[in-house]
């Protein structure tokens, strides 16, 4: 089970699910949904993240415009972790409270 952490969104405290390096993510395009692999986290950042490019993913299976093996920066928004997004009906849910975190160096 991830580490659960508390965040700040405008004045309000939420809850969220930590994932660092690493972390089997989706990115949510036109194409629907896009596995790939979180390589880096450029900065903290959370579900609601828009516009600031924290992530640098490796895509895992070509769809649509993107390619195996291609990394790409993304928005922690649209890189919900795979176990954050759920199945209801015919369409994807996705649970945004969780929060991609730095790996600390030791040292």
């Amino acid at each position: 089970m991830a580490e659960m952490k508390s965040y700040v969104v405008g004045n309000e405290t939420r809850r969220g699910r930590v994932y660092r390096d690493g972390a089997k993510a989706y990115i949510d395009g036109f194409s629907g949904m896009i596995p790939c692999t979180v390589i880096k986290v450029l900065k903290p950042c959370n579900g609601r993240a828009i516009n600031q490019h924290e992530l640098i993913v490796r895509i895992d299976q070509t769809i649509g415009g993107y390619n195996h093996g291609e990394r790409v920066t993304c928005d922690a928004a649209y890189t919900p972790p795979r176990s954050q997004c759920y199945l209801r009906g015919y369409r994807y849910c996705v649970n945004v409270n969780y929060i991609y975190e730095m790996v600390r160096s030791v040292g």
